[in-house]
């Protein structure tokens, strides 16, 4: 078994397909190689935690993201064919209320449960929940201005924003990662 030199371990380690001795030979290589960057196991491990921290993000807004998404599929459901949900303000709103307000309400739960479960994609589900917020709060002032429903209906909503809330708060920078 010959040693790597830098350039075959690297060349190794960001190849798509190579053989399992191989990769372990390269990484094996790279942590010990004054030259290829190689720091003490305290630190590599101190750096681990930070990019698993990061990429993991914080499970307390990811667990309320992913009720708020339930909560929001509860109403959506029923809305999209023109029912009550729970909620049961009806007020006399009208079907096609009702399924405009359950579709804004499948957006806002396909990014909830999409930011929860992979918080790469957190960044995505920032612009339609944001046109989805606009689109809501432009629809319920016309439904207001036009008395087509009350604007206390309306206040269920709010989860909507709690939503994008969430989102960005998973985002934002964590100033305490020694990686950022």
């Amino acid at each position: 078994m010959t040693t790597l030199t830098c350039v075959q371990a690297m060349t190794i380690l960001q190849a798509p397909v190579v053989d399992t001795e191989q990769r372990v030979r390269a990484q094996s290589h790279v942590f010990s190689c004054i030259q290829c960057g190689a720091v003490s196991d305290g630190k590599l491990d101190s750096i681990k935690d930070a990019v698993n921290a990061r990429r993991n993000g914080q499970l307390f807004i990811r667990i309320t993201l992913a009720i708020f998404g339930l909560v929001q599929l509860s109403l959506a459901l029923p809305w999209i064919i023109g029912a009550d949900s729970w909620w049961g303000h009806h007020h006399g709103a009208a079907e096609a209320h009702l399924a405009r307000d359950g579709a804004i309400a499948l957006v806002f739960t396909t990014c909830a449960f999409l930011a929860a479960r992979w918080r790469r994609l957190a960044w995505f589900c920032v612009a339609p929940t944001s046109l989805a917020l606009i689109v809501q709060l432009a629809a319920g002032i016309y439904d207001d201005s036009e008395g087509h429903i009350s604007f206390d209906f309306e206040i269920i909503h709010l989860i909507g924003v709690a939503v994008l809330i969430l989102i960005l708060l998973e985002l934002r920078l964590q100033k305490s990662s020694p990686l950022l």
